[in-house]
């Protein structure tokens, strides 16, 4: 899936864009997890899908980035 966001400069102050990702390819994936984070905390994604999405290794690799982002699990999966 490609998804064009065209986010014009005089939006987002120049102090917070200096917080942001410095590479693209390191925004590209910092947005992507944000997705995946609000998909599944929305329970529009299973545990398993946060997974394959994200390419993590384990079961226990995908709880570990829920509970970092403070994202609660889902037991009913």
């Amino acid at each position: 899936m490609l998804l064009t966001i065209d986010i014009p400069d005089d939006i987002i102050p120049s102090d917070i864009t200096q917080q942001l990702p410095e590479t693209s390819e390191k925004l590209r994936h910092y947005l992507l997890e944000l997705l995946v984070i609000e998909a599944y905390r929305t329970e529009r994604i299973t545990h398993f899908q946060v997974g394959q999405i994200l390419k993590l290794p384990s079961r226990w690799a995908v709880d570990e980035f829920l509970k970092t982002h403070d994202v609660y699990l889902h037991y009913n999966e």
